[in-house]
């Protein structure tokens, strides 16, 4: 076992990761490829399935977030409405933050 795989093994096992929700949020190279085809999906529709699921287990209802975007990760991270419910393997560097 690398210490990566021990890594994650420990993150998973603190966040109780098999409990939670898998969100992914291409952002970056994605959008315009999703957007050729219709397919993609802006913070609204999660926001919207994460919404649904609180809804539905208000006790229960965890995620684990996946973006290659510093805005959307940091704009769901901090929506008081999700407190601790969200969590992500790595914090993006805020110097990678978009501003538009």
């Amino acid at each position: 076992v690398t210490s990566l795989e021990k890594e994650i093994f420990k993150f998973g096992a603190h966040h109780e990761i098999e409990k939670r929700i898998g969100l992914h949020l291409r952002r970056t190279d994605h959008v315009k490829a999703a957007s050729s085809m219709g397919q993609f999906h802006d913070d609204d529709h999660f926001r919207q399935i994460i919404e649904k699921e609180i809804g539905d287990a208000p006790n229960d209802a965890r995620f684990f977030l996946a973006t290659d975007n510093g805005l959307t990760q940091k704009n769901f991270l901090e929506d008081e409405e999700y407190g601790d419910r969200i969590v992500v393997w790595k914090k993006i560097d805020q110097k990678q933050v978009e501003t538009t």
